[in-house]
Protein backbone atom coordinates (compact mmCIF):
# COMPACT_ATOMS: atom_id res chain seq x y z
CA UNK A 1 0.00 0.00 0.00
CA UNK A 2 3.15 2.37 0.79
CA UNK A 3 4.02 2.15 -2.88
CA UNK A 4 0.91 2.15 -4.34
CA UNK A 5 0.00 5.50 -2.48
CA UNK A 6 3.46 6.72 -3.70
CA UNK A 7 3.03 5.94 -7.04
CA UNK A 8 -0.69 7.91 -6.68
CA UNK A 9 1.29 11.04 -5.17
CA UNK A 10 3.72 11.06 -8.21
CA UNK A 11 1.25 11.05 -11.03
CA UNK A 12 -0.97 13.46 -9.52
CA UNK A 13 1.71 15.67 -8.52
CA UNK A 14 2.77 14.95 -12.61
CA UNK A 15 -0.59 15.85 -13.38
CA UNK A 16 -0.62 19.37 -11.91
CA UNK A 17 2.82 19.69 -13.56
CA UNK A 18 2.52 23.05 -16.06
CA UNK A 19 4.83 23.18 -19.28
CA UNK A 20 6.56 25.43 -17.08
CA UNK A 21 7.45 22.96 -14.86
CA UNK A 22 8.23 20.44 -16.99
CA UNK A 23 10.87 22.37 -18.98
CA UNK A 24 12.33 23.54 -15.93
CA UNK A 25 12.58 19.69 -14.92
CA UNK A 26 14.19 18.81 -18.49
CA UNK A 27 16.88 21.31 -17.77
CA UNK A 28 18.08 20.79 -14.41
CA UNK A 29 18.32 16.95 -15.13
CA UNK A 30 20.31 17.92 -18.47
CA UNK A 31 22.61 19.97 -16.45
CA UNK A 32 22.95 17.39 -13.56
CA UNK A 33 23.61 14.70 -16.21
CA UNK A 34 26.47 17.10 -18.25
CA UNK A 35 27.96 17.53 -15.22
CA UNK A 36 28.11 14.06 -14.08
CA UNK A 37 29.73 13.11 -17.88
CA UNK A 38 31.72 16.17 -17.39
CA UNK A 39 33.49 14.50 -13.94
CA UNK A 40 33.58 11.31 -15.56
CA UNK A 41 35.65 12.50 -18.39
CA UNK A 42 37.95 14.57 -16.54
CA UNK A 43 38.78 11.47 -14.29
CA UNK A 44 38.94 9.39 -17.69
CA UNK A 45 41.53 11.97 -19.16
CA UNK A 46 43.70 12.30 -16.58
CA UNK A 47 47.01 10.29 -16.48
CA UNK A 48 47.10 6.79 -14.71
CA UNK A 49 50.43 5.61 -14.13
CA UNK A 50 52.08 1.99 -12.85
CA UNK A 51 54.63 1.07 -12.69
CA UNK A 52 56.09 -2.52 -13.17
CA UNK A 53 58.97 -4.71 -13.58
CA UNK A 54 61.14 -3.88 -16.49
CA UNK A 55 63.94 -5.33 -18.34
CA UNK A 56 66.99 -7.01 -17.63
CA UNK A 57 69.15 -5.11 -19.88
CA UNK A 58 72.47 -6.91 -20.69
CA UNK A 59 74.73 -8.49 -19.61
CA UNK A 60 77.07 -6.21 -21.93
CA UNK A 61 80.70 -6.80 -22.56
CA UNK A 62 82.33 -3.26 -21.82
CA UNK A 63 86.07 -3.08 -22.05
CA UNK A 64 86.30 -2.38 -18.04
CA UNK A 65 83.84 -5.82 -17.96
CA UNK A 66 80.89 -7.14 -18.18
CA UNK A 67 77.70 -5.10 -16.75
CA UNK A 68 73.88 -5.98 -16.00
CA UNK A 69 71.36 -3.74 -15.20
CA UNK A 70 67.98 -4.08 -13.76
CA UNK A 71 65.39 -2.14 -14.27
CA UNK A 72 61.49 -1.53 -13.15
CA UNK A 73 59.30 0.43 -16.05
CA UNK A 74 56.76 3.03 -15.20
CA UNK A 75 53.68 3.05 -18.34
CA UNK A 76 50.60 5.77 -18.61
CA UNK A 77 47.86 2.78 -18.82
CA UNK A 78 45.64 4.11 -21.61
CA UNK A 79 41.60 4.60 -21.03
CA UNK A 80 40.08 1.11 -20.18
CA UNK A 81 36.70 0.38 -22.11
CA UNK A 82 34.24 2.51 -20.21
CA UNK A 83 36.65 5.25 -19.67
CA UNK A 84 36.82 5.64 -23.31
CA UNK A 85 32.57 6.37 -23.12
CA UNK A 86 32.70 10.17 -21.99
CA UNK A 87 36.31 10.73 -23.96
CA UNK A 88 34.95 9.64 -27.07
CA UNK A 89 31.08 11.62 -26.29
CA UNK A 90 33.47 14.93 -25.59
CA UNK A 91 35.92 14.17 -28.10
CA UNK A 92 38.51 14.63 -25.20
CA UNK A 93 42.08 12.52 -25.24
CA UNK A 94 43.68 11.30 -22.35
CA UNK A 95 46.24 13.14 -21.29
CA UNK A 96 50.01 12.99 -21.09
CA UNK A 97 51.99 12.92 -17.57
CA UNK A 98 54.14 15.92 -17.55
CA UNK A 99 57.59 16.51 -15.65
CA UNK A 100 57.10 13.16 -14.23
CA UNK A 101 60.24 12.35 -11.47
CA UNK A 102 60.71 9.32 -9.35
CA UNK A 103 62.55 8.62 -6.40
CA UNK A 104 64.08 5.28 -4.92
CA UNK A 105 64.83 3.78 -1.15
CA UNK A 106 66.87 0.83 -0.77
CA UNK A 107 66.37 -1.35 2.76
CA UNK A 108 68.11 -4.24 3.39
CA UNK A 109 65.83 -7.68 4.42
CA UNK A 110 67.78 -8.41 7.19
CA UNK A 111 67.84 -5.35 9.08
CA UNK A 112 65.70 -3.09 8.24
CA UNK A 113 67.96 -0.20 7.35
CA UNK A 114 68.05 1.97 5.29
CA UNK A 115 70.87 2.18 3.04
CA UNK A 116 69.57 4.48 0.13
CA UNK A 117 66.85 7.09 0.70
CA UNK A 118 65.32 9.42 -1.57
CA UNK A 119 67.36 8.31 -4.71
CA UNK A 120 66.72 11.27 -7.72
CA UNK A 121 66.10 8.46 -10.71
CA UNK A 122 66.82 8.38 -14.29
CA UNK A 123 64.53 8.08 -16.90
CA UNK A 124 66.81 5.18 -19.05
CA UNK A 125 64.87 7.04 -22.20
CA UNK A 126 66.93 10.48 -21.67
CA UNK A 127 69.91 11.24 -22.97
CA UNK A 128 73.20 10.33 -21.10
CA UNK A 129 75.31 13.11 -19.94
CA UNK A 130 78.75 11.16 -20.66
CA UNK A 131 80.05 11.98 -23.94
CA UNK A 132 81.79 8.43 -24.79
CA UNK A 133 84.47 9.40 -27.28
CA UNK A 134 85.85 12.19 -25.63
CA UNK A 135 84.93 10.68 -21.98
CA UNK A 136 83.83 13.92 -20.80
CA UNK A 137 80.51 14.55 -18.87
CA UNK A 138 78.18 17.58 -19.92
CA UNK A 139 77.16 19.04 -17.40
CA UNK A 140 73.95 20.94 -18.78
CA UNK A 141 72.52 17.33 -19.37
CA UNK A 142 72.28 16.15 -15.67
CA UNK A 143 68.91 17.98 -15.00
CA UNK A 144 67.25 16.30 -18.12
CA UNK A 145 67.48 12.51 -16.63
CA UNK A 146 65.39 13.29 -13.60
CA UNK A 147 62.37 14.61 -15.83
CA UNK A 148 60.18 12.37 -18.06
CA UNK A 149 56.75 13.57 -19.70
CA UNK A 150 54.83 9.96 -20.87
CA UNK A 151 52.00 9.77 -23.14
CA UNK A 152 48.94 7.68 -22.30
CA UNK A 153 50.06 4.58 -25.08
CA UNK A 154 50.85 2.23 -22.50
CA UNK A 155 54.56 2.01 -23.61
CA UNK A 156 57.14 1.54 -20.67
CA UNK A 157 59.55 4.19 -19.14
CA UNK A 158 62.55 2.41 -17.71
CA UNK A 159 64.22 3.60 -15.10
CA UNK A 160 67.46 1.80 -13.55
CA UNK A 161 67.68 0.38 -10.02
CA UNK A 162 71.00 -0.92 -9.84
CA UNK A 163 73.55 -2.17 -12.09
CA UNK A 164 76.83 -5.33 -11.38
CA UNK A 165 79.62 -6.00 -12.91
CA UNK A 166 80.45 -9.94 -13.35
CA UNK A 167 83.37 -10.87 -10.97
CA UNK A 168 81.96 -8.55 -7.72
CA UNK A 169 79.98 -9.19 -4.68
CA UNK A 170 78.54 -5.88 -4.41
CA UNK A 171 76.26 -3.94 -6.89
CA UNK A 172 75.39 -0.53 -7.36
CA UNK A 173 72.35 1.96 -7.32
CA UNK A 174 72.36 3.86 -10.49
CA UNK A 175 71.21 7.50 -11.15
CA UNK A 176 72.74 10.91 -13.02
CA UNK A 177 75.02 11.09 -10.42
CA UNK A 178 76.73 7.85 -11.64
CA UNK A 179 77.93 9.31 -14.14
CA UNK A 180 80.13 11.56 -12.02
CA UNK A 181 81.96 9.21 -10.74
CA UNK A 182 85.58 8.64 -11.69
CA UNK A 183 86.47 5.13 -13.05
CA UNK A 184 88.06 2.92 -10.22
CA UNK A 185 91.15 1.01 -10.34
CA UNK A 186 90.29 -1.40 -13.09
CA UNK A 187 88.61 1.40 -15.08
CA UNK A 188 85.03 0.18 -14.19
CA UNK A 189 82.69 3.13 -14.95
CA UNK A 190 79.39 4.31 -12.48
CA UNK A 191 80.70 2.89 -9.02
CA UNK A 192 79.41 5.60 -6.77
CA UNK A 193 80.83 5.03 -3.37
CA UNK A 194 77.42 6.17 -1.78
CA UNK A 195 75.52 4.10 -3.98
CA UNK A 196 77.12 0.83 -3.20
CA UNK A 197 74.65 -2.13 -2.34
CA UNK A 198 76.62 -4.68 -0.74
CA UNK A 199 75.55 -8.34 -1.16
CA UNK A 200 72.44 -9.32 0.36
CA UNK A 201 68.79 -9.11 -0.24
CA UNK A 202 66.88 -5.40 -0.13
CA UNK A 203 63.62 -4.19 -0.24
CA UNK A 204 63.36 -1.13 -2.99
CA UNK A 205 60.60 1.72 -2.79
CA UNK A 206 59.81 3.04 -6.00
CA UNK A 207 57.29 6.35 -5.58
CA UNK A 208 56.45 7.99 -8.76
CA UNK A 209 55.43 11.49 -8.82
CA UNK A 210 53.25 13.12 -11.35
CA UNK A 211 50.72 15.58 -12.32
CA UNK A 212 49.71 16.39 -8.69
CA UNK A 213 49.40 12.73 -7.49
CA UNK A 214 51.45 9.57 -6.56
CA UNK A 215 52.16 5.77 -7.26
CA UNK A 216 54.32 3.72 -5.02
CA UNK A 217 55.50 -0.11 -5.27
CA UNK A 218 57.91 -2.06 -3.63
CA UNK A 219 60.00 -4.70 -5.13
CA UNK A 220 62.68 -6.91 -4.06
CA UNK A 221 66.84 -6.37 -5.05
CA UNK A 222 68.65 -9.43 -4.61
CA UNK A 223 72.42 -9.51 -4.91
CA UNK A 224 73.87 -12.91 -3.93
CA UNK A 225 76.92 -14.04 -6.03
CA UNK A 226 79.71 -12.69 -8.45
CA UNK A 227 77.29 -13.80 -11.51
CA UNK A 228 74.86 -11.93 -13.20
CA UNK A 229 72.44 -14.80 -13.59
CA UNK A 230 69.12 -14.23 -11.84
CA UNK A 231 70.24 -16.51 -8.54
CA UNK A 232 73.39 -13.90 -8.55
CA UNK A 233 71.59 -10.89 -9.23
CA UNK A 234 67.38 -10.44 -9.41
CA UNK A 235 64.50 -7.77 -9.31
CA UNK A 236 61.51 -9.11 -8.23
CA UNK A 237 57.89 -8.54 -7.30
CA UNK A 238 55.60 -9.33 -4.54
CA UNK A 239 58.08 -8.48 -1.54
CA UNK A 240 56.58 -6.14 0.78
CA UNK A 241 59.10 -4.67 3.61
CA UNK A 242 57.85 -2.24 6.64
Amino acid sequence: MIVADWICVVWQALGRATLVDWISGVGTTLTLASLWLYIWSERAASPRLAIEIGDRAGPTQYPHGKVLWVHVQVRNLPASRWERIPLFILRRPRRAATAVTARIWYQEVATKRHIIRKLSARWAGQVEPYDYIARQINPLLIPLGYTRDIPPTGQPEPIPIAIKYEGMDDCWAFTQESYLTAPDPQGRLWLAGHLRIPRGDYTVQVEVIYSGDTVVDNFRLSCRGQGLSTEDFDLSRGFHGS
